[in-house]
C-alpha cells in the first residue's frame, strides 16, 4: 500500500488503520467540519486502547505532533485549528430515543476536550460506551487512510452513510455486488450537515417527535444554504460523488444517483443512490456484520425493545422478534422500512414491515400514492402468510 504521509509514525499507524464506527453515530445529524470528522476518526481508531477512569469514561489522548502528520496540516496555527475542533466537539449533541418518554432526547458525544503540553485529550460520554468500544452489532468498518484522504466534508459524510448501508443482508445484489439507497432530500441535507440539526428551531422539531418531520425541520432552519436542487446537487452531491469515485481503489465503490420528483418535471423530494461494490474487500467487511447466533438472549431482548421504542409500545415482543429476524438484526434496515411504512399509513404495520424487508420495498413516489390506506399491491410485491410468520415468532 502506498502512503500519503512521510515519516515512520504515519507508516506504522496506517498498517493498522481499520476502525469501526457505530451506525448510530454515523446516522447522527449534526453539522461538523472536515477536520473535526477526521480527528474523530483518528480517536475511534485508538479507542480500543483508550484509558477508562473509575466512572467508566473512555479517555483518548492524541499527540498534536502525530495528529499534524496524519492530517498533513501545513497552513496556519495547528493549535488554533485544534482549539476550534475541541470547542465544536464538546458542543456536539446527538439524538437518541428515550424509551421512558417515547420521544427523542439529546446527549453530548464528548464531555471534555482539553489541550496541554502538546496533547489533545478527549473524554467521551460514558453513556455512549456501547457505541464506541467492543461493538457487536450495527457498525461499519472504515479505513483511516481512506477517510483522512477526503478533501470535502460532504464526501466524508456521504461515504460513511453509503458504506454503512453496503452490507445489509437484504440490501446487496450478490450477483453484481450492487445496491440502491434512497434518502429523502430534507433528511439528506441534515445527514450531510448542510443544515445544522443543532440549531434551536430545528432541534425543537426533531426533539419533540418520535417521527421527525425533516421537511418541517428544514423549513424552520434560519440558515438558508443550497436551497435549490441545482445548488445542492452542484455543491454537495456532485462534489462528494466525484471524489468517492476518483478514489474507487480505496473506497471500493462506484456511485451514481438519480433525483426523485413529485410528478413530471416536479420538485425533487428524494435521491436514489446506486452503488457498485468491488469484490476485493467484500468478504472481510461482510464478516464484520453481526449474526443472530452471536447475540446473547439479553442482547436480542434489548434489540426487540429498540424496535418497540421505534414503532411504539403497541408492537408486541413476538412482532418485534419477527421483524428483527427478517432484517437479520440490522436496525438500519428496520428504520428505513419503517420510514416507508409511516408515510403509507398501512393497516397491518408488522406484516408490511416484514414484507418490505424481505422484498426490499422502495418508497412510493408521491405522484403515485393513493388516498386512504396503502395496499401491499401498490408495491407490486409478493404477499406472504403473516399468520405463519406470527406463529413462528412465538
Amino acid at each position: 500500500m502506498e502512503y500519503r504521509k512521510e515519516g515512520d509514525y504515519a507508516v506504522d499507524f496506517y498498517q493498522n488503520s481499520d476502525y469501526v464506527k457505530s451506525n448510530f453515530l454515523i446516522g447522527a445529524k449534526y453539522k461538523s467540519s472536515l477536520l473535526e470528522n477526521k480527528v474523530m476518526a483518528i480517536s475511534l481508531n485508538k479507542i480500543k486502547d483508550a484509558e477508562e477512569d473509575k466512572e467508566g469514561t473512555l479517555i483518548v489522548r492524541l499527540k498534536a505532533s502525530e495528529l499534524k502528520k496524519l492530517l498533513d496540516s501545513k497552513s496556519g496555527s495547528f493549535y488554533s485549528q485544534l482549539d476550534k475542533v475541541g470547542s465544536s466537539m464538546t458542543g456536539r449533541v446527538i439524538g437518541m430515543s428515550d424509551p421512558e418518554n417515547e420521544r427523542f432526547h439529546y446527549m453530548s458525544v464528548i464531555n471534555n476536550a482539553h489541550y496541554e503540553n502538546g496533547v489533545l485529550t478527549l473524554e467521551y460520554n460514558k453513556n455512549l460506551n456501547g457505541y464506541l468500544k467492543n461493538i457487536k452489532q450495527n457498525f461499519t468498518k472504515l479505513n483511516l487512510e481512506t477517510m483522512l484522504d477526503f478533501k470535502s466534508v460532504y464526501s466524508f459524510r456521504l461515504y460513511e452513510l453509503l458504506k454503512s448501508r453496503a452490507y445489509y443482508p437484504k440490501g446487496v445484489n450478490r450477483k453484481d455486488n450492487s445496491f440502491r439507497v434512497t434518502y429523502d432530500l430534507a433528511e439528506l441535507k441534515l445527514d450531510l450537515g448542510v443544515i445544522n440539526a443543532e440549531l434551536a428551531n430545528v432541534k425543537k422539531i426533531l426533539n419533540d417527535s418520535a417521527k421527525p418531520n425533516y421537511e418541517a425541520a428544514l423549513e424552520a432552519a434560519p440558515e438558508k444554504v443550497f436551497t435549490t436542487w441545482f445548488e445542492f446537487r452542484r455543491n454537495c452531491i456532485d462534489v462528494a460523488v466525484k471524489e468517492i469515485n476518483s478514489k474507487k481503489d480505496r473506497t471500493e465503490m462506484f456511485v451514481s444517483y438519480e433525483p426523485r420528483k413529485s410528478g413530471q418535471g416536479g420538485k425533487v423530494y428524494a435521491v436514489d443512490f446506486y452503488i457498485q461494490l468491488y469484490k476485493n474487500n467484500m468478504k472481510d467487511d461482510a464478516e464484520t456484520q453481526v449474526k443472530a447466533e452471536d447475540l446473547t438472549e439479553d442482547e436480542k431482548l434489548n434489540f426487540y425493545d429498540e424496535i418497540r421504542d421505534l414503532m411504539g409500545s403497541q408492537i408486541k415482543s413476538k412482532d418485534a422478534k419477527a421483524i428483527a429476524e427478517a432484517a437479520s438484526y440490522d436496525m438500519g434496515i428496520i428504520k428505513e422500512k419503517y420510514g416507508i411504512a409511516i408515510k403509507q399509513e398501512v393497516e397491518n404495520i408488522v406484516g408490511f414491515m416484514i414484507s418490505a424487508i424481505r422484498n426490499d420495498y422502495a418508497d412510493v413516489p408521491s405522484d403515485r400514492k393513493k388516498s386512504g390506506k396503502t395496499s401491499f399491491n401498490d408495491f407490486k410485491q409478493r404477499t406472504y402468510d403473516y399468520a405463519e410468520l406470527e406463529k413462528d415468532a412465538i
